[in-house]
């Protein structure tokens, strides 16, 4: 995005959150048009992430309580499967909340203590890629590209 690769995937979060290179937060007082548009579509994508895991615990109390003993692609396939299945739910209303992608990249587990689980730690941890993806994102939207 705009010229810089990221690794990760990113969560968009609240002000609680450390900032690592994988969550994304809103600015907390923003002054220019652009950190306004990037506040207001950044909590409204985060209330509907919120709201639709809300549905989906209520719905299906696997959501809620199947995730440490499982590995991530098992967790996928849980997620997928509830998404799914809430898709079918209101199908007849238009109101799907996500569509499943078969090619998503798998995720790679790595083992603590090893060079590539600390280099993997540092990158997220990265403060500085945190406010570049936050900043990127902001002029992305800005200029426009958020409804591709």
């Amino acid at each position: 995005m705009n010229g810089n690769e990221y690794k990760f995937g990113y969560y968009l979060t609240d002000v609680i959150y450390p900032p690592y290179s994988t969550f994304v937060k809103a600015l907390r007082y923003p002054v220019e048009e652009r950190d306004k548009l990037f506040k207001r579509r950044e909590q409204g994508a985060r209330k509907d992430v919120e709201r639709a895991f809300g549905v989906l615990k209520m719905k299906w109390h696997i959501v809620e309580h199947a995730r440490r003993p499982l590995d991530l692609e098992t967790l996928r396939y849980i997620m997928y499967a509830c998404i799914i299945m809430h898709n079918m739910v209101v199908e007849d209303k238009g109101r799907n909340i996500a569509h499943y992608i078969q090619t998503e990249p798998r995720h790679v587990q790595f083992q603590s203590g090893t060079t590539k689980y600390l280099h993997r730690v540092v990158n997220i941890q990265d403060t500085n890629k945190h406010r570049q993806l936050r900043e990127g994102l902001a002029d992305y939207i800005f200029d426009g590209n958020d409804n591709e």
